[in-house]
């Protein structure tokens, strides 16, 4: 009985857990993996169980990430991957990109960028796989070229298509008619108009809200591990990155974007410590939202782009209502007591 072809999955052992859920979708997807360590048979050795995967493989999906540059693991399967002809599908799970050797390997390959949207990344590994299953037929089972390998993957994929769910290989939806993937926006939505009247009336606790669903976001997206809570919490550590993913995934779409994230978290951070200013010149500090702003614009056009139908949240909710209205009355108060002290 022939074994079912498998996707070779290369990762860095620090990204095991991104490699793990993605690992995931795709097998919950039909679509087999092997990854290591799961995979290794006990009693093998390692090194070459791995080798013996990449040769019996039909593609490998490199994980991607800014550690894959300094590790010589990577830079020994993209070799033996290569040597043996295989389909090399680098997959992005953050904005890095490959230099030394592994930019000379990896330079003419077409890249799948999963950190602004996961969901339709995977779709594109699926399709790229049914199209290189499609054309395996015309070309010898072992021993195909690199180039006639990658021909399948860097054929010019339809854009926002995603792979139709049925027995016919190679034919595709669009995304847009999707409700699920649609709706899912790389980044915090709101508008500008209530973002600046809920941070005005919560004392910019809504600004730490607005650190902490976006790192929410960035969590599931990209598969890290980290606490969005306390960064939300010591914002005033992550406030530049936070800002500088924000801009990293308007550059991979390709918008146009002025955003100088060092200025705006410095300002951000200045502003939150004026509250200790004597008297009225307290006061400064509510406009610590105004170093915000810049960065909401650029996601909410992040958002419009990879999932134009997502809810751009505008509407203010009855808790929000409330909030405003406590928030103001405290804020008033504030003021008068202000002005009148003396």
């Amino acid at each position: 009985m022939t074994p079912q072809p498998f996707l070779f999955i290369s990762h860095v052992s620090e990204d095991r857990s991104a490699a793990g859920k993605i690992v995931n979708e795709l097998e919950r997807r039909g679509v087999p993996c092997w990854i290591a360590p799961r995979n290794v048979r006990p009693g093998k050795p390692y090194d070459d169980e791995i080798a013996f995967a990449i040769e019996t493989c039909r593609a490998m999906l490199l994980i991607f990430s800014e550690r894959c540059n300094t590790s010589e693991y990577i830079r020994r399967e993209v070799t033996v991957a290569g040597d043996a002809g295989k389909v090399i599908m680098p997959f992005r799970i953050e904005d890095a990109r490959p230099t030394g050797g592994l930019r000379v390997r990896l330079s003419d390959l077409h890249w799948v960028d999963a950190f602004v949207r996961r969901e339709r990344a995977i779709d594109e590994v699926i399709s790229a796989l049914q199209l290189e299953e499609s054309a395996r037929p015309m070309q010898p089972q072992r021993h195909r070229a690199g180039a006639e390998a990658r021909e399948a993957v860097e054929s010019p994929r339809p854009e926002k298509q995603a792979p139709q769910r049925s027995d016919a290989p190679g034919k595709s939806e669009k995304i847009a008619s999707d409700p699920i993937e649609s709706n899912q926006a790389p980044y915090f939505a709101v508008s500008l108009l209530k973002l600046i009247v809920m941070s005005i009336c919560t004392f910019g606790i809504y600004e730490l809200y607005w650190f902490y669903k976006n790192w929410k976001l960035i969590k599931d997206r990209e598969g890290i591990d980290i606490a969005p809570f306390w960064r939300a919490f010591f914002a005033v550590f992550f406030c530049y990155q936070c800002f500088s993913r924000i801009r990293a995934t308007a550059a991979s779409l390709g918008l146009h974007q002025s955003l100088y994230a060092g200025p705006l978290a410095a300002g951000w951070i200045i502003t939150n410590l004026l509250w200790k200013l004597p008297d009225q010149y307290w006061l400064i500090s509510m406009l610590s939202f105004l170093f915000i702003l810049p960065a909401q614009t650029l996601a909410n056009r992040v958002n419009a782009t990879a999932a134009p139908h997502h809810d751009p949240n505008r509407r203010f909710t009855a808790w929000n209502l409330a909030g405003v209205a406590a928030g103001g009355i405290l804020l008033i108060l504030a003021i008068i007591g202000t002005f009148m002290s003396d």
